[in-house]
Order: C-alpha cells, then structure tokens, then sequence
C-alpha cells in the first residue's frame, strides 16, 4: 500500500514519542555507546500504521549512522507545533553530494559517499518517504554545511487530545 501512496491499512492514534523512543532504544546497542542522542519530549499524537512509522523513522536512523563517522553522535527529535509534528534525524557525516540531492528519495539510489562500500539497496529513504507521504507527511532533506538532516513532518490527531500510548 505505502509503495502506491495509498493511505494505510491500519489506522489508530498512537504517541509519535514512543515510536522515535522505541527506534532509538532497539538501534543503542548496534550504534554504540553515546552515539545516539534523544531528548523525549512529552507524547504527541497522531494517526495512521505506527509500525510502518516506525520504519520510515528507522531508515532515517539507520542511514545516518550507517553513513557518519562512528565516533560522531546522530541527533533524533521531536517538534511538535499547532497542526503537525516534525522528526529530524541529523548526522555529521560528509552529507548528501550535491549530484544526489535531487534524487536521494528515488528507488536504487545510493549517494556513495565517504569511499567506502556500503550494504543496502538504495530502498530505505524511497520506502520512508512513501510511508510517511501515504499518512499525509512529507519527509525531506534539509541543507546543511556538514551532515546530512532529513525532516520527517506528520500532521498531529484531529481530536488535539494528546494521551500517551504507542
């Protein structure tokens, strides 16, 4: 469903919070000590399938810490606003080269940077970015001097009632 951009099967509120929090928690160990930085805001909610979030959020993740030196930390967080909630994930790697940039969310794309070789197919971030346009969001990648930033941006639960839950 998420590869042809329709909504997702299953629908229910769930706390944005915990699903970034349980991301950073299962990625700790494989990212090593103090690699992964995350300050949990209070819940906010929001609707859709918080698995295939979850997903998209750990392409996120994963990426950058596949693509940053090891000793440099990635930054995960969480701002909600009055209508939406943005995820970023930030990491001081080399970034995206600019030959790539534009087409970084295309299927079978690899950026190759840094020199060395790298496991994947070039799927994680054309699979985020259609599971997070299939809940209504856009995921994007931000200009930055060093690193690379993707914005992951959801529109907040209707009802504004924020309860925790995941």
């Amino acid at each position: 469903r998420w590869a042809t951009g329709e909504p997702p099967a299953e629908s229910r509120s769930f706390n944005l919070v915990g699903v970034v929090a349980a991301v950073v928690d299962a990625l700790r160990v494989e990212a090593g000590p103090g690699r992964l930085r995350f300050k949990r805001p209070a819940p906010v909610i929001v609707r859709g399938d918080s698995s295939q979030v979850q997903h998209a959020i750990e392409n996120l993740v994963v990426n950058a810490l596949t693509y940053s030196p090891p000793e440099t930390e990635v930054r995960i967080a969480v701002k909600p606003d009055d209508d939406g909630v943005t995820v970023i994930v930030a990491d001081q790697g080399p970034g995206i080269p600019a030959a790539f940039r534009d087409a970084i969310f295309d299927p079978f794309v690899r950026a190759g940077v840094g020199g060395q070789p790298r496991g994947g197919q070039g799927l994680g971030l054309f699979i985020a970015k259609q599971i997070v346009e299939g809940h209504g969001g856009a995921l994007w990648l931000e200009p930055a001097r060093k690193g690379a930033t993707f914005r992951l941006r959801l529109p907040r639960e209707a009802s504004g009632s924020e309860r925790s839950g995941s």
